[in-house]
């Protein structure tokens, strides 16, 4: 940053103003801190002594905060031409003020279940199934392993240099889940010159060191670049903010009439996201879609994954994580509730349904009856002018089912039709093809039509659930309850607009 320590003490209000103009406090931070420092450099004034030594050298001890830098660094020994020699041991502090360190949060460490990533990542199961078959891994899947292992952390990565302790501990998750591969495949540790049989340094290797590498030459905006910065580099911050903010809408403009390639799509799909959070011209839908028509494509799963892992980090595998247990605890405490037959006989059959997808969408199917909504709403356009929804509309705003693929079109219109006798309009919403012992296919529909297909029931309403929040959508009126209970519960987010109605706080209380 060109704004350095000397600089940023003579910065006024207006200067803050025009380099944080979306940012009030912020200003307010970085102002106090600016005080604090001139009124440090008063008292140093005043204070500052230069002693005296008996060394025949002047020594400069520098501090630095980069975890990878020296600790101390002492310069080489000068002598005066004089007859006279004097020497001065005067010790300089930097402090590392950086106006991007302020505004960009410290991210942890990322802690993940390897097993779950790459059954919710796209050819991650296609790893785990080969090394089932094989009991080894190939190149090819080694690759595509770490390199979703490498994506999932990207957001670590590109502001943190990745230590040895760190590299080990992926390294570890990874030799737990495929025993039979080599630790050395992935990482090796860097070795000193001391302890080197060559007498040279090694640094460090593996296909996770290499990943890594190439992502931060790569990556523009990642921190621990290890080049130094050009002299020739005299942009201000000002200009800078500028013209990222150009980039930002030529790559929308880019996004609204090009899908290949799509590499390409991803790097200027992750440049707007802030436009895309400060974004409120889109009170539907459908002017969303119309604004990001990327959406619409059937890769759109990865942009709404990444956006969701920026807006909410460390949240994004929480109903592969939470579901079973937040399921038991609403089935301990409202089996009472469950009054309906088929709902019962539904529920018995939950433990012995051996396919994944079929148990999910049961336990799913069951949530409006263990929890029945009640009370009622006042329509707009409604034939009655108060609306008490039924758990069967409860339900169908989450998800409904059609037996075979011609059975699609007429039940997406028959979910337009009864919103719209309601005065309502349609949310997004799941569509499972098939029975509910035996469902085949797993949609998303999104402003009536058909975007996203899914290979299994719980992926499908994962990314349905994080649709609502990466598109600033409503949830559907009838459903709130439910989808904010889940929001609370299973994915653990807290939102100040959250409405949870007396009869579900029991269920609430058990996961504080």
């Amino acid at each position: 940053n060109d704004i350095g320590i000397e600089l940023l003490k003579h910065l006024n209000d207006k200067e803050l103003r025009e380099l944080l103009p979306n940012s009030l406090g912020m200003r307010k931070l970085i102002s106090l801190r600016i005080r604090e420092l001139q009124q440090q450099d008063d008292c140093n004034a005043s204070d500052s002594t230069i002693r005296e030594t008996e060394s025949p050298a002047s020594t400069i001890t520098i501090y630095s905060d980069d975890p990878s830098g020296i600790e101390g660094a002492t310069t080489p020994n000068i002598h005066n031409t004089t007859a006279t020699e004097v020497s001065q041991d005067i010790q300089f502090e930097f402090i590392d003020f950086n106006v991007a360190n302020i505004i960009t949060p410290q991210l942890s460490f990322p802690d993940f279940d390897l097993r779950t990533l790459l059954q919710t990542t796209p050819m991650g199961s296609s790893i785990l199934k080969y090394y089932q078959q094989h009991n080894i891994l190939d190149h090819t899947r080694r690759t595509r392993l770490v390199d979703i292992i490498i994506k999932h952390m990207y957001s670590y990565i590109i502001k943190n240099r990745m230590k040895h302790e760190e590299y080990n501990q992926v390294a570890a998750k990874i030799i737990s889940l495929f025993p039979r591969e080599c630790l050395g495949t992935y990482y090796v540790p860097p070795i000193r010159k001391s302890e080197s049989i060559i007498g040279k340094s090694v640094l460090a290797r593996g296909k996770l060191v290499d990943k890594v590498r190439n992502l931060i030459h790569k990556c523009e905006e990642a921190n621990p670049k290890r080049k130094r910065r050009s002299k020739e580099s005299n942009d201000s911050t000002d200009e800078i903010l500028e013209k990222r903010g150009r980039v930002n809408n030529d790559d929308m403009t880019w996004l609204k009439v090009n899908s290949e390639p799509w590499a390409e799509v991803m790097e200027k799909w992750n440049n707007t996201y802030d436009l895309r959070r400060c974004d409120k011209d889109c009170p539907t839908v459908q002017e969303y879609l119309e604004r990001w028509p990327i959406l619409r494509d059937l890769r759109s799963d990865v942009l709404i994954n990444q956006d969701f892992r920026k807006l909410f980090p460390e949240k994004e595998l929480k109903l592969y994580t939470k579901w079973e247990s937040f399921f038991e605890v609403v089935a301990n405490l409202k089996l009472n509730c469950l009054k309906d037959s088929v709902a019962l006989q539904l529920h018995e059959s939950v433990p012995q349904t051996e396919n994944e997808d079929a148990k999910f969408l049961k336990q799913l199917t069951l949530l409006p009856y263990f929890l029945p909504p009640k009370g009622r709403i006042i329509t707009q356009k409604a034939i009655n002018k108060h609306w008490k929804f039924s758990t069967l509309e409860t339900l169908h705003a989450i998800v409904v089912t059609a037996k075979v693929a011609g059975d699609i079109e007429p039940v997406i219109s028959q979910q337009v039709h009864n919103a719209q006798a309601r005065g309502q309009r349609v949310q997004p919403y799941l569509l499972v093809e098939g029975t509910a012992e035996d469902p085949k296919r797993f949609y998303v529909v999104i402003d009536g039509r058909v975007h996203l297909s899914c290979e299994s029931a719980k992926r499908s309403f994962d990314l349905l659930f994080k649709i609502f929040h990466v598109i600033n959508a409503n949830y559907p009126i009838q459903a709130e309850y439910i989808y904010t209970l889940l929001q609370k519960c299973v994915y653990e987010i807290n939102l100040p607009s959250d409405k949870i109605p007396p009869y579900v706080s029991d269920i609430l209380s058990n996961f504080k």
